[in-house]
C-alpha cells in the first residue's frame, strides 16, 4: 500500500480513506481496467458489422492487442490465476462482458453474411476466439521470443482461417 500511495502521490491514509482493503483497491483497479477494455473493444467493434469478414476477425484481433500493447500490466490484473475474491468475480464479469460483446458482433456479421448462427454457437466463437487472443497476449508478454505483434498476426491468421473453414451444421 505505501508503493502504490507514492505512486499515486498521496499518503497511506488518504488511500485507506478510501478503500477499506487491499482487496477493496483491487476489485476498484480491476473494475477500471475491466471498464477500460470493455469501451475499447466497444469502440473499435463500431462499424464492423460493414466489414468482410476476414476484415472484422483482423479488427477485432487488432484491437484486443491494440488494448494490452498500451497496457501490459493490465493483462496480469484482469487474468491472473492467483486472484480470488470478489476481484476475481469482477474479473470474471469483465471476461463475460467482452464474450458478450464478442459473440453479439458475430451474430450481426452472420446476419449481414446470411449465415445462419445459434447464439449459443456465436458465444463459443467468441470464447474460442477470446481463448485464442488471450493465450497469445500472455505468452507474448512472457515470452521474450515471441513478440506481441508476432502474437497478433498469427491468432488472426489463425482464427480467419480457422472460422473460414468451420462448416456450418
Amino acid at each position: 500500500m505505501e508503493a502504490i500511495a507514492v505512486a499515486a502521490g498521496v499518503t497511506k491514509p488518504t488511500i485507506y480513506a478510501r478503500y477499506a482493503s487491499k482487496e477493496d483497491l483491487h476489485r476498484a483497479v480491476i473494475e477500471a481496467d475491466g471498464k477500460r477494455l470493455v469501451d475499447h473493444l466497444l469502440r473499435a467493434s463500431m462499424g464492423v458489422e460493414r466489414a468482410s469478414f476476414d476484415e472484422a476477425i483482423r479488427a477485432s484481433v487488432r484491437a484486443y492487442f491494440a488494448f494490452f500493447k498500451a497496457s501490459p500490466d493490465t493483462f496480469g490484473l484482469l487474468f491472473s490465476a492467483a486472484r480470488g475474491g470478489e476481484a476475481g468475480h469482477v474479473a470474471d464479469e469483465v471476461t463475460e462482458q467482452v464474450n458478450g460483446l464478442v459473440s453479439s458482433v458475430a451474430l450481426v456479421l452472420a446476419d449481414r453474411h446470411r449465415v445462419a448462427l445459434p447464439a449459443a454457437e456465436a458465444r463459443l466463437i467468441a470464447a474460442l476466439m477470446l481463448g485464442a487472443a488471450k493465450g497469445a497476449v500472455g505468452l507474448a508478454l512472457r515470452d521474450r521470443e515471441v513478440t506481441l505483434e508476432q502474437a497478433e498476426a498469427l491468432t488472426a491468421q489463425v482464427l480467419t482461417r480457422g472460422l473460414r473453414t468451420t462448416p456450418p451444421d
